[in-house]
């Protein structure tokens, strides 16, 4: 039964998961985790196992999630179907590793399965499993299990191998997600139960219940205290890495609405396990919460604590479990407010496991007492997992691509700009404008100070060729933020579309003073000074572009249009050589090619460029005169 029970469990999972394995990455952290990290993307190397310790992946150290990544693009380049497998694989190995634990920790088959189908299969882990960037969250639950493996077999037998193979366990874990800081937590509640590890009957007379559970602790943290001290050292450099620009500020968000956001937090996850239900990949913050709801959630949150608490003795799997909820979930309820989301469904990965385990626990000693028919239960547990299972194969193909993704978002959500902005992205991107027009003018409305939508509404209207209004929603997005290269480098080039070639170059020469690597810029500020007959000006910018990013066609064109009228003809040649070979489509440079081959005594080859350059653009002149 064992085996056909494990059996069940993978051809379940792997079958209500398996359509990610011909889903797109998604234009929401698969680009800074994979697609636009040229670190990653380049595999498997020295320098990128010492990046990968040495620095932060997305304002994140967890170098063992990012030489994941850096092996799959290794073994599988930017396939994203295979990206995708990996992390099923992982969470399937997870399931069949929480299966195999709670059967190590209670001999309980049927409870063992059901808990292991119930995370497997239930649709707040459809985010964990189908998004590639979260890869750190699959990585790091199979190693969580790893741990708590290796633990049951130090409490069997207290050997130190086994010792150091739990710290090497939780050592591996620590690479992966800072969300594992409170492991040692949870090895102290299954201390409690199921390990009984700690007595929490019936005191002996005369000595308080409190301070008789609290010395059997004692040796037990002392036993943890290595483990502890990763955790404490995991969290200052977690700290340190998201300093930089993932928390948010007191300023932004103070004490008191932090707190009350966890409170309400805690609350609204509870909710989402029991009715999972217009599940997005993101949910908008809202900052401040009114008190009425604070005062009810904190209330729900009291009521089902000192249950727990009362009920500790007989029934310590609810006070576990219960506690397993609440203190996994400290690290991202929000009281150091990581991102700009109010919750995430990835979060509950690991903490409604505790949450599992109580209900289960619950409903099968109901049935055990024959408080509940055995085929009533088990028939209510056939009919809750296959409900679950629908949810889950619905939920999943939502994240087929970023349009999907984002076009449930906005469905299933309220006052969103991030997914009504994302979406106008994926549509500008397939080249429905006035689809994204409409999105962007939602996110604008929503969020108002926000210069990207400004940018990409911009973007939108030059598509359209509404120019004029381009350039004004560039300039807002510039007075939001002065130093924002791409809203230059744009704008610059609609003034040089309208022969404005002076006031286009300071915002050149603005874009490069903010990013002094922008190759377009460069090159821009190069066609400026070509406009303008400074050709030697113009020569040094396109040289300069083209270091940058050697296969600039278009710099490669520009810097030979400006050698060809520096009388440098054969460098000229060659660089209008390489721009066609780069892009076959520049009519411009087929044409001045032309009229360098002239010069070079290579008529028939300059008549063929000459010919090409007209079928691309028949508003050129005429064909360039021999000397």
């Amino acid at each position: 039964m064992i085996w056909f029970a494990a059996l069940t469990l993978t051809i379940v999972t792997v079958w209500v998961y398996w359509p990610v394995t011909q889903f797109d990455f998604v234009a929401f952290d698969d680009g800074v985790y994979v697609q636009s990290n040229p670190r990653i993307v380049s595999g498997i190397s020295w320098d990128g196992v010492v990046w990968a310790f040495g620095g932060n992946h997305a304002h994140m150290w967890h170098p063992l999630t990012t030489l994941s990544h850096m092996l799959d693009c290794h073994l599988f380049g930017l396939d994203a179907g295979a990206h995708h497998s990996v992390n099923l694989l992982l969470h399937t190995t997870s399931t069949l590793l929480l299966f195999a634990l709670m059967l190590r920790f209670t001999g309980r088959l049927p409870e063992s399965f059901v808990i292991a189908a119930l995370f497997a299969w239930h649709p707040l882990r459809v985010e964990s499993v189908a998004w590639v960037a979260e890869r750190k969250d699959v990585l790091c639950t199979l190693f969580w299990m790893l741990t708590l493996h290796a633990y049951a077999g130090y409490v069997r037998n207290r050997t130190t191998r086994n010792y150091a193979i739990l710290i090497v366990t939780y050592a591996l874990g620590i690479l992966t997600k800072p969300m594992i800081v409170t492991l040692p937590f949870a090895l102290l509640l299954l201390d409690i139960w199921p390990l009984m590890r700690i007595d929490v009957g019936t005191p002996n007379a005369g000595v308080p219940r409190y301070r008789a559970v609290l010395s059997q602790f004692a040796p037990l943290i002392r036993e943890k205290l290595p483990i502890f001290a990763l955790s404490i050292l995991l969290s200052a450099v977690t700290y340190m890495a998201q300093k930089g620009g993932a928390i948010m500020s007191t300023e932004q968000l103070g004490y008191g609405d932090r707190v009350a956001h966890a409170a309400i937090s805690y609350v609204q996850y509870l909710g989402k396990l029991m009715w999972p239900v217009d599940l997005a990949v993101f949910y908008p913050h809202p900052g401040t919460w009114p008190m009425p709801q604070v005062f009810g959630a904190a209330t729900i949150l009291v009521i089902f604590s000192v249950v727990a608490i009362r009920h500790v003795h007989s029934h310590p799997y609810l006070f576990v479990g219960w506690s397993w909820y609440l203190g996994t979930l400290v690290p991202v309820i929000g009281l150091v407010q990581v991102g700009e989301q109010a919750i995430a469904d990835r979060y509950t990965y690991v903490p409604t496991l505790g949450l599992f385990i109580a209900m289960v626990w619950c409903v099968f000693e109901a049935i055990s007492s024959r408080r509940v028919h055995k085929r009533i239960g088990a028939s209510l547990a056939i009919v809750a997992l296959a409900n679950l299972l629908f949810a889950t194969s619905t939920q999943v193909q939502h994240w087929r691509n970023t349009e999907t993704l984002f076009a449930h978002a906005v469905q299933v959500t309220r006052n969103n700009p991030k997914a009504h902005f994302i979406l106008g992205a994926a549509y500008l991107d397939a080249g429905r404008l006035a689809e994204a027009l409409d999105q962007y003018q939602t996110a604008l409305q929503l969020e108002p100070r926000n210069p990207n939508a400004y940018f990409q509404l911009a973007r939108c209207l030059t598509a359209l060729g509404r120019a004029p209004q381009a350039a004004r929603f560039y300039r807002e997005a510039l007075r939001l933020r002065p130093q924002f290269p791409e809203a230059h480098v744009n704008l610059g080039g609609l003034l040089l579309s309208s022969n404005q070639p002076v006031e286009a170059m300071e915002h050149f020469r603005a874009a490069l003073a903010a990013d002094p690597m922008n190759a377009e810029a460069c090159n821009n500020l190069g066609l400026a000074h070509l406009m303008q007959n400074q050709f030697r000006e113009a020569a040094t910018n396109c040289l300069r572009a083209i270091s940058l990013k050697p296969d600039y066609a278009q710099a490669h064109a520009n810097l030979g249009a400006a050698l060809l009228r520096l009388e440098q003809v054969q460098e000229a040649s060659h660089h209008l050589n390489q721009a066609v070979r780069l892009n076959a489509g520049l009519a411009e440079a087929h044409y001045n090619l032309a009229a360098a081959l002239l010069k070079l005594g290579q008529p028939e080859a300059a008549m063929r460029h000459y010919t090409e350059a007209k079928k691309l653009n028949p508003a050129l002149g005429s064909a360039p005169a021999q000397r």
